[in-house]
């Protein structure tokens, strides 16, 4: 009786032990992640800067990963005297512009937001995210611009209140910078498909936004103004 008794004291220790190195490499684990995490956030925001001041920011691209756009810069004279860590730090940049851009750069995305139109979470879209702030307060999210023109034509189908509107804002393409709707410039008909499909992919400058189209055989650039519901019928 006495061994059991001392045998399920040494397995009660041990599991106990256990559990507190689990725990500790958990820990650790977690606080390893946030100074790569805070190390990356560095890289890509010295990465931006670099981009901004010695590169052509009409002849970029979309980007998979680090490595195909660290092969894109090494291959393309788009920018002057990258060394190599320049060339990581701008790669890096590139392929997460998330990375570098400040939280006032960005559309703020609530996690439980859904868009109004098709359901989604539109959170684990970022790349995509247009939103509608109202006069009354209130916003909706949206996982592309297709569903947020939807909104935008036929409110009253899609909420239970009164929309006016007060903003519209959209997410730029290459620089997933938030920019002003009316300021846009929109791809219309491309090969590029967002979470929904076929999608309006905007952009905050002109040069870039008719530089995708040709890469991308849209059919046309368009201003918010002559967007309309032909465009997604």
């Amino acid at each position: 009786m006495k061994k059991s008794i001392f045998f399920m004291f040494v397995a009660s220790l041990f599991t106990s032990l256990n559990a507190h190195d689990m725990m500790s490499h958990s820990n650790h684990m977690e606080e390893t992640s946030k100074k790569v995490d805070i190390k990356e956030t560095l890289i890509a925001k010295k990465g931006k800067k670099i981009f901004e001041e010695l590169c052509d920011k009409n002849q970029i691209k979309d980007f998979t990963s680090q490595h195909e756009a660290k092969e894109f810069l090494t291959a393309n004279a788009i920018c002057k005297n990258l060394d190599e860590d320049k060339v990581e730090a701008v790669s890096l940049y590139l392929s997460n512009p998330l990375l570098a851009n400040e939280k006032s750069q960005v559309i703020d995305i609530p996690k439980d937001a859904k868009c109004p139109v098709c359901g989604m979470y539109v959170a684990k879209y970022p790349k995509w995210v247009a939103k509608i702030s109202t006069k009354s307060g209130n916003s909706y999210y949206f996982d592309g611009v297709k569903d947020m023109l939807k909104f935008y034509f036929d409110p009253s189908k899609y909420s239970k209140n009164e929309v006016s509107i007060d903003e519209i804002t959209v997410t730029d393409y290459y620089f997933l910078e938030a920019i002003n709707a009316k300021n846009a410039y929109f791809v219309v008909d491309s090969n590029v498909h967002g979470p929904m499909g076929k999608e309006i992919i905007p952009f905050k400058d002109e040069t870039q936004a008719k530089k995708f189209m040709q890469d991308h055989f849209g059919k046309k650039v368009l201003k918010f103004e002559e967007l309309d519901k032909t465009i997604f019928e």
